[in-house]
């Protein structure tokens, strides 16, 4: 009888068939996580995810290209890791313009080290996965001077001894299968809603009263919340590269929220992907896979702040947009105006 084949095995055959997968789609097709097929290709490093003694570490490495996404959404930054503070429970990454960065280290469980070959040449990074091996953020060297450095710091924290274990049990609970909390009180909700001084206290307003994202916007005040059509994005991205606006785009998982801010060049929509496709910032979005998008109005001490938020059919947030703004400041007229002409599906306010 013959013996079953490796994973690595499993994989370089399926490369061999589709040259151009990559390595998340590969992990898929194979049953696997990420972490687990990169743990078993040759030039991998498992490190000692200790972010406290690693992070600091990275500024040494110079501008690095910073990867973060979740199922619909790639997004792509280029800068370094300069200005980071860290706790137990929220990291900072704070260049805004450039890498931007809001880090969740309890997610933060496996780190590992890449060096694989590509028609580009060698290809460094870090590569950072949560308890199930769901990428978490990814670092790509940009400059060659600083390969001694990552050499050192993978040197430095690799982990030789240890097994990984992956638990595929931690995986991220889909919001949109929770209900409406028992004594749900609408008006109450409305009421504290118009009474927010801050975009930061809205997280809070969520724990109160136990609601997700989604559900606090169906039931905002009226005028505060209303779904687009399923082109808004693609209108948004293309109006605001065509006017020159600073808007800002987060992409998150639950480890991870990475930030752009700046005006916008060229979108361009390649297959099934719509792409931000500029110098230092890419983004790609499966937007036709979003299935709600959401265009929210919250009150502040500077006026209203709009955001456009999109989600996938569980209710995981994918990807907001807002206008640049530097805290203290009112938001854009422009940005303001642009949203509010977005296509809208239905009703102003769906309740």
């Amino acid at each position: 009888m013959n013996a079953p084949l490796t994973l690595l095995q499993r994989y370089d055959a399926l490369k061999a068939e589709q040259t151009h997968l990559r390595q998340r789609d590969a992990a898929a097709a194979l049953g696997v996580s990420e972490a687990q097929l990169l743990a078993c290709l040759p030039g991998s490093t498992r490190l000692r995810c200790k972010l406290p003694a690693l992070l600091p570490r990275l500024a040494a490495l110079g501008t690095l290209k910073a990867i973060t996404r979740n199922a619909l959404a790639v997004h792509e930054k280029d800068g370094r890791y300069d200005n980071l503070t860290l706790s137990d429970k929220v990291g900072l990454v704070l260049n805004p313009g450039a890498l931007d960065l809001r880090l969740f280290p309890a997610h933060w469980v496996h780190a590992y080290a890449a060096e694989q070959a590509s028609p580009r040449g060698t290809l460094r990074s870090l590569q950072f996965y949560d308890a199930a091996g769901h990428a978490i953020h990814k670092l790509y060297l940009k400059d060659d001077s600083a390969v001694p450095a990552w050499q050192a710091l993978v040197a430095e924290f690799a982990d030789a001894h240890s097994t990984p274990l992956f638990d595929s049990s931690h995986t991220e609970a889909a919001p949109a299968s929770q209900p409406l909390p028992d004594g749900f009180d609408a008006a109450g909700f409305a009421d504290a809603w118009l009474a927010l001084q801050d975009v930061h206290h809205f997280h809070g307003l969520l724990r109160k009263h136990g609601l997700t994202r989604q559900q606090a916007f169906r039931h905002a005040p009226a005028g505060h919340a209303w779904q687009l059509a399923g082109d808004a994005v693609d209108a948004l991205l293309r109006r605001a590269a065509d006017s020159a606006l600073p808007i800002m785009v987060f992409v998150g998982n639950r480890g991870m929220v990475q930030i752009h801010s700046g005006a916008i060049q060229r979108v361009q929509r390649i297959g099934e992907w719509l792409n931000i496709l500029d110098p230092g910032f890419n983004l790609h979005l499966q937007d036709s896979q979003l299935h709600e998008i959401w265009l929210v109005r919250r009150p502040t001490r500077d006026g209203i702040i709009t955001a456009i938020e999109a989600f996938d059919a569980h209710g995981h947030s994918i990807v907001s947009f807002f206008g640049q703004r530097i805290e203290g400041e009112p938001e854009l007229a422009g940005w303001r105006d642009l949203a509010k002409h977005l296509p809208r599906k239905g009703a102003e306010h769906v309740a």
